[in-house]
């Protein structure tokens, strides 16, 4: 008998929330949808294996309690999260306050995520390592996660990358060993119960 695949989603939660249609963004409780829809569309590229979600991987920065307004937000969004998705681990990285000539103006100021990215690309390869998944879903269009997607593979793992943003740059793509585009992934007959 063929034993499972393990899925492991790596979702990278600032692709998702700052995505520019906000009509593809998912909501707090969509989150557990849309891991479900990934793990659905394995299906024709995997045919005759069995498929099964191990985990989903989120990656996120908190503000600071400073910003109380996005504090809140942040933390209701997370505790949502942890009560709607099976199989969660919450993975945090930090914001920091850059000042610098950003849109022209020298004093202008920026928050940016700080260990989110390497976290998630060190978690990929990592995992790849300790056989803790089988085929893994990155759900990101960054391409500084192009050398872990190929350093997991090297390790024998299958490793796609999801968007909803189908103008993401195609290095990426490339490197990875199938790509699902998941702009519909809202589409009713996925809906949950």
């Amino acid at each position: 008998m063929i034993q499972d695949q393990r899925v492991d989603i790596f979702l990278d939660d600032e692709h998702l929330r700052n995505l520019a249609d906000e009509k593809l963004r998912p909501s707090d409780k969509e989150y557990r949808l849309l891991a479900t829809r990934l793990v659905d569309r394995l299906g024709p590229i995997f045919p005759n294996m069995g498929i099964t979600l191990h985990r989903v991987h989120l990656y996120t920065a908190i503000p600071t309690a400073s910003e109380e307004e996005k504090h809140k937000k942040m933390i209701a969004h997370l505790d949502a999260l942890k009560r709607s998705v099976d199989f969660l681990d919450v993975n945090y990285g930090r914001l920091v306050q850059r000042r610098g000539s950003f849109s022209g103006n020298p004093k202008a100021t920026r928050v940016e995520q700080k260990r989110v990215d390497v976290q998630l690309a060190v978690d990929l390869v990592l995992l790849a390592a300790r056989n803790s998944y089988d085929i893994g879903i990155l759900v990101s269009g960054d391409q500084d996660f192009t050398d872990a997607v190929l350093a997991a593979k090297d390790l024998g793992k299958a490793v796609g990358i999801a968007t909803l943003d189908s103008t993401e740059p195609s290095d990426l793509r490339w490197a990875a060993d199938f790509f699902i585009d998941i702009n519909d992934w809202r589409s009713p007959r996925y809906r949950l119960e």
